[in-house]
């Protein structure tokens, strides 16, 4: 089985976004299709916007998760030709 579960603490090796903007959740890494899944709990606002997470809070949590992907492809040495995500919602 290809898809692993990703310890916080083993990502901070790489990178250095820290609490409270570093804010994934359930995270896991399938090395196979080179896919980074994460889980987040909107925290700010919607303001005027509509939807279930505000464009500026979900941008934070796709450039985090995007340096964790890039982390995670350096430490098993694997070459990146595009970056693909699948971002889930947990509801408060």
């Amino acid at each position: 089985m290809s898809v692993k579960s990703v310890v916080t603490e083993e990502l901070f090796q790489f990178i250095m976004t820290r609490p409270p903007y570093y804010a994934l959740q359930n995270m896991s890494y399938d090395r196979e299709k080179n896919v980074f899944m994460a889980e987040i709990t909107p925290e700010q606002s919607l303001g005027a916007e509509i939807g279930p997470i505000s464009s500026s809070e979900a941008g934070r949590h796709l450039a985090i998760a995007g340096l964790c992907h890039l982390a995670l492809n350096r430490k098993y040495n694997i070459q990146v030709n595009h970056c693909r995500y699948v971002c889930n919602r947990i509801d408060p």
